[in-house]
């Protein structure tokens, strides 16, 4: 005879080890050693890449020095290398885009107008892109010969 649904045994007391929700799994020894270990690799992580012991200050300068150089390497022509966008353009597009999202980055990309009108020029590109969608023109096609 099956007992009924209300007084059947969870899956966790069932089979102990294999279906643990998270409050038990925070709650046992296991579960509180792995959030530590996890923990301390996230932090030296953190640390290693030299993020965590700089002051916000330094940090920024670093910021701000990058943004700089990439203004002066953006600045001589349309792209970073050639008359025509390459796979660095679109590396640099994809980290530009994202920090000019947060609110510290967007500012610091706005006071560099080198920095601007490449992401103008990019976007640009994908809206022509956008347009020729049926035709079979490449994003090499766009050099001049």
């Amino acid at each position: 005879m099956r007992a009924p649904r209300s007084q059947a045994a969870s899956p966790a007391r069932r089979r102990p080890g294999l279906f643990v929700s998270r409050c038990e799994f925070r709650r046992r020894l296991v579960g509180r050693i792995a959030y530590r270990y996890f923990l301390w690799r996230v932090l030296r992580q953190v640390r290693g890449q030299g993020i965590g012991h700089k002051p916000a200050a330094l940090a920024r300068d670093d910021f701000q020095h990058n943004l700089d150089t990439t203004a002066a390497l953006l600045d001589p022509g349309p792209w970073l290398l050639g008359y025509g966008p390459y796979l660095c353009d679109f590396a640099l597009l994809g980290e530009l885009v994202y920090l000019q999202r947060t609110p510290a980055g967007g500012p610091m990309i706005a006071e560099r107008p080198a920095i601007g009108a490449f992401l103008d020029r990019m976007r640009e590109l994908r809206e022509s892109r956008g347009a020729k969608k049926g035709s079979q023109a490449s994003f090499g096609s766009l050099a001049p010969v």
